[in-house]
Order: structure tokens, then sequence, then C-alpha cells
């Protein structure tokens, strides 16, 4: 009785749930192509560089964001390496065993 109330109540009788591990990086350029399939839109170009955009997580993998088209969005280069500047992602991933973004 004590497991179901507490089941009832939103607690996991079994214990804490172990965290998944974050989605697998793709390559930028197969995140773009779904992005365009997705929206039916051409992937925009960076104005300053002639490039293509980059390929944004609104929720990083690593905060368990996926690669799927609704969580990704084209950011010009300077502003998505300002986002990760001032969200200190940076600091984040050199402090990960290896020194990368997996």
């Amino acid at each position: 009785m004590a497991m179901l109330m507490a089941a009832h109540a939103g607690a996991n009788p079994f214990g804490p749930r172990p965290s998944l591990p974050a989605a697998k990086r793709v390559p930028t350029s197969k995140l773009r192509q779904l992005w365009e399939k997705f929206w039916n839109k051409k992937w925009p170009k960076d104005e300053k560089t002639g490039k293509n955009q980059d390929a944004c997580h609104k929720k990083a993998l690593a905060d368990g964001g996926d690669n799927s088209p609704k969580n990704i969005e084209p950011k010009p280069h300077d502003e998505h390496i300002k986002d990760h500047m001032d969200k200190g992602d940076f600091k984040r991933w050199g402090g990960r065993s290896g020194g990368g973004t997996e």
C-alpha cells in the first residue's frame, strides 16, 4: 500500500531514475537536411560570411535535447558563439573528460 501511495504522490517507489545518456551528435549537414525537409525551407545563409548559418540546438544535447528539427534553429555564427559564451558552455565543455562537446 505504501508503494502505491508513493507512486500516486509522484515519487518513484523503485528509487531515482537513471539519467539517460545525451543524444549522439550528428553531422551539421545531416541536421540541415532534416530541418529543410521538416520545415520545407532552404537553410539560411549567414549574411556576414555568405556561408550556411550554424545549426544551433535550442536545448543542448547535454541537457537532454535531441537532434529533431524542432530543436534545431539556424543561427549566424557570431550569435551562436555569443550564446555559448553567455551560457558558460565553453568552460562547461572544457571540464568534461576529453574536453569535447560530446
